[in-house]
Parts: structure tokens; C-alpha cells; sequence
């Protein structure tokens, strides 16, 4: 329940304060713990289950000051699960669970902005946590690097599926720990990766149905950016690239006469719709 509010450093430095005899349990039960934890000072902690999760407190500045978990509550924490029969949770576990905290340099998340058909996705996923005043973010939910429709992907490339994959991630803004603002990397780089694929069978697969598809996914891609997130940091540039570079690879393929005025309507209405963007 903590390991969500709280990012990898201060739990594992928590982890060795409990582990280092630093916490000192006052009273306990299975709803509540109070506790001693000696840092820089004694700092009385308390953790109690409530209604809609865990309530805490710490006299710590750093708690008092961001209303985050400290060091300390993480502490608290770990001995009282200890007195409980309850295990520390183990490392993959802290690795999956916990926000991320980062030293990335500012030039690698320039470098998502300067060449974002090359962009690492997986950075760009972290963007918003990563640039968040004083370097943290608020918890949020952990969406999936890509949509599940995604992996089912035939050897032809089909309309249908491509909408799948747009509709499952419109899905996860329903979820309940869902950040328009912090989940908005995570929601672009899922856009990126369609793309990824639609844009890798240009030219293999029969062009006016890419042609659609490019359609669709800038009507979807006008509804991510206006309704799903806010995109306070400009990231809609990446996969507006995306979107572009499809249209201008798609402009270059030959088309058949039978075909050509069908296909000459779609690109124009995709120029169209970028009007309004």
C-alpha cells in the first residue's frame, strides 16, 4: 500500500533503517502502529488501515513539507509487517511497484523532441515523473508499454485491430489511479508503438487500407491529446512525428489507377484534418 506513494531510494533507505535497529515499535495492533525512528533527529511515526487505505504521519520536514512517504514511515512499516508474520517485500517486487527517481540528463529528454521517430519510448513513458517539480510525481497508475491488441497482430495489417488498440488505450484513462498529467508519457509512447507497426508495413501492406488507418489514428490522436491527458510538456509533438512521417511514406507509394483518386481523397482529407489541430 506504501510502496506506490513513495519511489525506490527513500524505500530502500527505509529498508535499512528497520534492518539497522533504528525503529523502536511503541504500541501496535493489526489497525495501528506508533513508533520511534531514530534519522537526524527522534521522529514519532504513526500508521493506522482506514476506510480507503492507510493513514499516516511523521514529525520528519520531509513529510511535513511534500505529504509524501518518508523514510521513516517506510521504516515503521517494515517492522510492523515483521511483528505481523508479513515479509519485506522482496526487490522485483520494490522495482516494479515503487515510482521511479532518475538522474537522466536533460539532453536524452531533448533528444525525444529532436528525433522522435528514434525516440526511447521507455524514457518517454518516465517524461512528466521525470521533470515534475523537484523531481517527483505524484502516484499514478502503471500503464502497459504497449496495448494487449497489439501482440496479435497478424502478418496482414487490419483496420479492426488497429481501432482495438485505440480503444484499449482510451480504456486505461478509465483506470482509477489514472494522472491525465503524469500518465501522459505512458499514453503517447502506447500511441507511438501502433504507429510503430502501422508505419513499418507502409509499402507491404495494400495502401488505401494504411491510408484508413492513418485516419483513424489521427482522429484517435486528436481525442488523446484534447480529452485523455494534459499535455502540459508538449509531448503530442512526438507522436504528431509519428503521424506525419506515416503520411509522408504513405504519399510516396504507387498506386494503381483503379485506386488512385480513392487514395488521393483520403491523404487530402488527412491534410485537412491537420488544419485543426
Amino acid at each position: 500500500m506504501l510502496l506506490t506513494q513513495t519511489d525506490r531510494d527513500v524505500w530502500m533507505r527505509g529498508e535499512q533503517y528497520a534492518r539497522t535497529g533504528r525503529v523502536e515499535i511503541e504500541s501496535h495492533d493489526d489497525r495501528r502502529v506508533q513508533a520511534t525512528v531514530l534519522g537526524t533527529e527522534s521522529y514519532d511515526v504513526t500508521l493506522k488501515y482506514v476506510a480507503n487505505g492507510i493513514s499516516r504521519t511523521c514529525e520528519c520536514a520531509y513529510f511535513n513539507r511534500t505529504g509524501y512517504v518518508c523514510k521513516h514511515i517506510v521504516a515503521a512499516a517494515i517492522c510492523w509487517d515483521q511483528l505481523r508474520g508479513l515479509a519485506v517485500p522482496d526487490k522485483a517486487l520494490v522495482d516494479k511497484a515503487a515510482p521511479k527517481t532518475t538522474t537522466i540528463p536533460r539532453r536524452a529528454i531533448n533528444s525525444l523532441f529532436e528525433r522522435p521517430l528514434d525516440a526511447d519510448l521507455l524514457l518517454l513513458r518516465d517524461v512528466p515523473d521525470i521533470t515534475a517539480l523537484g523531481g517527483r510525481g505524484r502516484p499514478h497508475s502503471d500503464l502497459p508499454e504497449a496495448p494487449r491488441a497489439l501482440s496479435v497482430f497478424g502478418e496482414r495489417l487490419v483496420r479492426a485491430e488497429v481501432k482495438k488498440c485505440f480503444t484499449e488505450i482510451k480504456s486505461w484513462s478509465r483506470r482509477r489511479a489514472y494522472d491525465p498529467y503524469f500518465c501522459a508519457g505512458e499514453m503517447i509512447a502506447a500511441f507511438c508503438e501502433v504507429m510503430r507497426t502501422v508505419r513499418a508495413d507502409v509499402g507491404t501492406a495494400p495502401p488505401l487500407v494504411v491510408a484508413q488507418i492513418l485516419l483513424d489514428a489521427q482522429e484517435f490522436h486528436r481525442t488523446l491529446v484534447m480529452e485523455l491527458i494534459d499535455d502540459s510538456l508538449g509531448l503530442r509533438s512526438i507522436s504528431t512525428a509519428y503521424l506525419e512521417d506515416t503520411f509522408e511514406s504513405l504519399s510516396q507509394v504507387a498506386v494503381g489507377d483503379k485506386d488512385a483518386g480513392q487514395m488521393k481523397k483520403l491523404l487530402r482529407d488527412f491534410e485537412r484534418a491537420r488544419e485543426y489541430e
